[in-house]
Formats: C-alpha cells, structure tokens, sequence
C-alpha cells in the first residue's frame, strides 16, 4: 500500500508526471511542472526576485539611454539610472542567494523522500535493482534535477528581460528589433538540433556511472576474495576502465554536441552586434545616438541571452537524471510497504502460531523470489506451524532451501502461492510490516551497522549487558549511543548482531548459521545456555545449523531436502547434564 508521509514529498507528484516517452518539448515540459509546481518554486521568493532584476536590469538599460539623450535638459534621467543600477544589484544579489537556498532544499526534499520510500521498499524491489543504479540516482540525479531549478530561474529572468527588451529594441529600431529576434531563433534552433542524441548520450553515461558504482562496491566489499587470485583482480580491473572509460567518452560526445548548440547562440549573438554595428546605419541612416541606445541594450542583454542558451543544455541533462527519477520512483511506487500507526503492537503482544499453509516459492537469479525461471530453485509446497517457546532446529544439505523458507517465515520474502497467517489471519501487504516486527534476525548475510538504531535506552542498556555475556567487551563497547569499532573478527561480528537481535527482544529470533564461526567455549555457550534462556522467556527460536552433535538439544528437529521438509522430529527435553 502506498507510503503516508508527514513531510515535504515533492516526489509524490513525481509518480504521476513519470516521463515515458514523447518530445523533447514534452519531456522538457514535465519537468519544468515538476520543478513549478511540485518542487514549489512557483510560490517561492526566488520568482520575485528573479523577476524584479529583471524589470531592474530593463530599467537600468533604459535609464541609460534616457541619461544619454537627455543630460543636459533634464537630472531625473541620473536619478532613474542610480536607483535602477541599484536595484539590479540588490535583486540580482538576493536572487542568487534564494537561488543557492531553493536548489539545496529542493535535494534535501527529494532525498528525504526518496530515503523514506527506500526505507518502506518492499524486499522484491532490493533484490531486483543493483545497488550502483539506485546510488546514482539518490546522488548524481537528484543532485541534477535540483541544480535545474536555479538554471529554470535564470533563463526565466533572462526570457523576461528579452520579453522587455525586444519590443524597446523595435521602438528604437525595427531593424534592430528583427535582428534580435532572427538572432534567438538561430540559437533556439542549434539546441533543437543538438538535444536529442546529446541527452541520449548523457543517459547511457549515467547507467555507466551506475554500473561503475556497483565495481566500486565490488572493491570495497569482496576485497578478501580479490587478494587471493590475481586473475581475479585483472578482469575486474578491465571492468573497471570499461565502466569509467565509456562514462569518459559518452560524457565528452554529449558535451561536444551540447557545446555546439551553445555556439550556435554565441555566434547569433556575436552577428546580431555586427548587424547592429554594419548595417544598421546604411540601412536606416541611424545616427550615433540611436547606434548608442541600440548597442546598449545589446550588450546589457547579451549576458541575460547567453544564459538561456546555457540553460537548455543543462535543463536537457536535468530531463535524463529526471527519467531515471521517475523510473526507480515509480517502480519503488509499487513495492511500498508501511507500518501501521502503532509499528511495535505485535512485538508487545506477541502471538498464538505462525502457519505457513502450501507456500511454494521460485528462487532464480540473484536470488530473487518469484523469477519464473525454468531452471530456478523451487521451495515447497511447505506446511508448517510454528508456536512461541520453542527452540526449532532446521537442517539439511547445502542448497535445501533453509535460508529461503527463514526469509518467508519471516515476511522478508512473498510466497509465489500459498498463505502465511498469524492466530489464522492471513498475512498480506496490509499487515506485512507488523508482521515483521516480530522477528529479530541473524541471517547468513547480516548487516552491523554503526548505530545500533531504533533501540531504546531500556534496550541499549540490556544491548551492553550483552556484548559483556558474549565476550566482546574487550573488543566493542557501546560509546556515546554508537560502536566504539566494527573492526571485528567474522565470529566477533556475528555475536554482536546476536546481542543487537537479543536486545530488541522480539517474539521470534532466527538464527542461520550462527555458531558456524564461533570458537568450541562460545559454541558450547550459545547452545547449552543461550538457546534454553531465550525458550523460557517464551521466545520463539529458529535455528539454522548443521551441527549434529547438539541435534538433541532442540524441542523440534524439521530436516529439509531439495526445498521440501522431508521430517518433522518433536525431541523430549533436553538434557540438563
């Protein structure tokens, strides 16, 4: 169900005005509503500003030639002309200051917003987008789009000015007059021309951004693995220079083009004062006032025009970035999954059963649930309820669907058929992020993050009386609300996301894996003590493990084979000693 927000979201419209297709001048007008309306620049001062230096800078272009043709019969001329220069400067000022303001506020708006929206993502939206695209988009693109609001507002300052200009240029000189409008359109036309397969190209070098992000990734995060085989590091490399080396060449092709539609304005620029200046006279005998007035308005115009024309290009990168916006937007859109108003009702009152009833799940690549592949992994059917209070081992070989049947018992993954209920409520999208709060987890491929978050003070004391019970207060400690050092060993590690998972103190903790790295006294300590302390406070515990030696220390035995459970063993009590 769609996310409720509390906050500014000038995403929200985003979803509805998605950019699929269509020409330039329909792109670009889509983002140009976006920025208007949804970002909220038409109700922002930066417009006022904008355009009373505008209507300053027209004044100061007329003050001018007044103070020229009437100096020595008139002082209002001078009076006009200082008021004007200094309003020019004083609006122009406050408008590059609201400009700076309104750009980095429109990021913060965009960013928080889609933070919320990726925080509420379903897990299907995880698994099936790579990490560098959505990278990309929460820093390159958005960052894009905001930096076009102050180039909206400059070229509408500017198109205001010509708006004034031009017909003063026709009241001066019609000549002159159709010269600048001449000059406009050659420039509008270099930008037309060039648009296109420019923005094209600055598309396919951002999904080479992307795609060199998630190497990056790759560097940081399999650093292990790449110090152990040489070849391994060469072809990686080789991605590397290709990722980087096409976000090169397709980054200087679009600038090329872009550039070329820029010179197109600079030479219908440079021609318009050559006109002025070459044919206005033999034309219509102008004499060196009206050549003054006409070059004035010009020159102090000149500025204001070339702005537009280095507006387009960048408003035209602003509509790729806005794309791939809308692209993961609207696709984050339809995987959003939101707490109710009370998110830890469950976790407080806990539940009677959890019953997965005929759950089949297709796992293909990357791990993705529902992938409809031939060949993919098939889960179940599985048929299993599970009670509070009890320690539930999970067996079986490598690849026999243990760690997927944890991600279904736990929500994290959707059943392609079948039902989970809770005391015999189906669990569906209304319910699914209660339904996970439930659960704490150390799962296969965890995640420790700096700040313990979302733990109360209440939890992060019992958090520090943990990390004591599991030996690790010699290597981490809690320090001003955060860990003093990840810098752990891989068993270290895992013991510490054990005592985050301890400390939230949720109904149902599932552990895959756990004692897997830990040494012979932790082991024996987390299976003899640890297992039958969390059973008695009511806890529902699930283990994944192959240890068959502590077997017998389990109240249920569940054996799984091929993604089916093959036995289901109630154990007698364990042994005491």
């Amino acid at each position: 169900m769609r996310a409720e927000t509390s906050f500014s979201d000038p995403t929200a419209q985003l979803l509805n005005r998605r950019i699929t297709g269509g020409s330039t001048l329909s792109q670009m007008k889509q983002l140009l509503s976006f920025l208007l309306f949804d970002a909220g620049l038409l109700r922002d001062p930066l417009l006022i500003y904008a355009i009373l230096s505008s209507i300053s800078r027209a004044a100061l272009i007329f003050s001018i030639n007044e103070t020229a043709a009437t100096l020595a019969q008139s002082m209002w001329p001078i009076v006009f002309l200082l008021i004007s220069a200094a309003c020019s400067l004083f609006f122009g000022h406050l408008s590059r200051v609201r400009g700076h303001s309104v750009v980095k506020q429109v990021q913060h708006d965009m960013r928080r917003a889609m933070s919320r929206r990726l925080l509420a993502a379903d897990i299907d939206f995880m698994l099936r987008h790579d990490k560098g695209h959505v990278y990309t988009v929460m820093t390159q693109e958005i960052q894009a789009v905001s930096s076009s609001s102050i180039n909206l507002i400059e070229a509408a300052e500017a198109l205001l000015l010509l708006m004034i200009c031009i017909p003063y240029l026709f009241w001066i000189s019609w000549f002159s007059g159709l010269a600048a409008l001449v000059a406009v359109a050659i420039g509008t036309s270099g930008f037309v021309f060039a648009e296109l397969p420019a923005r094209r190209l600055v598309e396919r070098a951002n999904s080479s951004t992307a795609r060199f992000v998630d190497r990056v990734s790759d560097m940081l995060a399999g650093w292990m693995e790449l110090r152990l085989r040489k070849s391994r590091r060469v072809d990686l490399a080789r991605d590397i220079d290709d990722a980087i080396g096409e976000v090169r060449d397709l980054s200087i092709e679009a600038e090329r083009r872009f550039s070329t539609s820029q010179a197109f304005g600079q030479a219908a620029l440079i021609g318009l004062i050559c006109m002025v200046v070459l044919l206005l006279p033999r034309f219509q005998g102008a004499d060196t006032t009206e050549m003054f007035q006409v070059m004035t308005v010009v020159l102090l115009a000149y500025g204001p025009i070339e702005l537009v024309f280095k507006a387009l290009p960048r408003l035209s990168r602003s509509v790729a970035a806005y794309r791939k916006i809308g692209d993961v937007v609207f696709d984050l859109q339809s995987r959003q999954v939101e707490p109710s108003e009370d998110t830890d009702t469950l976790s407080t009152h806990g539940f009677n059963t959890i019953e997965l009833r005929n759950v089949t799940a297709h796992v293909g690549e990357g791990g993705a649930a529902g992938a409809g592949q031939e060949d993919a992994f098939v889960l179940g059917p599985v048929n299993l309820i599970l009670k509070p209070g009890e320690n539930v081992f999970f067996t079986g070989g490598n690849g026999s669907g243990k760690s997927t049947l944890m991600s279904l018992i736990c929500g994290l993954r959707s059943p392609d058929s079948g039902e989970i209920l809770m005391d015999g409520m189906a669990v569906g999208p209304d319910n699914i992020a209660d339904f996970r709060g439930l659960f704490s987890a150390v799962l296969g491929e965890f995640h420790l993050f700096r700040n313990p978050y979302g733990l109360n003070k209440t939890e992060q004391k019992t958090l520090a009386e943990m990390i004591e019970t599991l030996g690790l207060k010699h290597r981490v400690d809690l320090v001003d609300g955060a860990f003093s050092t990840l810098a752990l060993s891989t068993g270290q590690r895992r013991r510490l996301a054990l005592a985050v998972a301890t400390a939230e103190k949720r109904p149902v903790i599932i552990l895959d894996e756990y004692a897997a790295d830990q040494d012979p006294e932790s082991r024996a300590f987390f299976y003899d003590v640890l297992l039958r302390k969390m059973r008695d406070t009511g806890q529902l515990v699930l283990v994944v493990t192959h240890d068959e030696q502590e077997y017998y220390k389990s109240d249920r035995l569940i054996k799984m084979d091929q993604g089916r459970i093959v036995s289901d063993q109630q154990n007698p009590p364990a042994k005491t000693g």
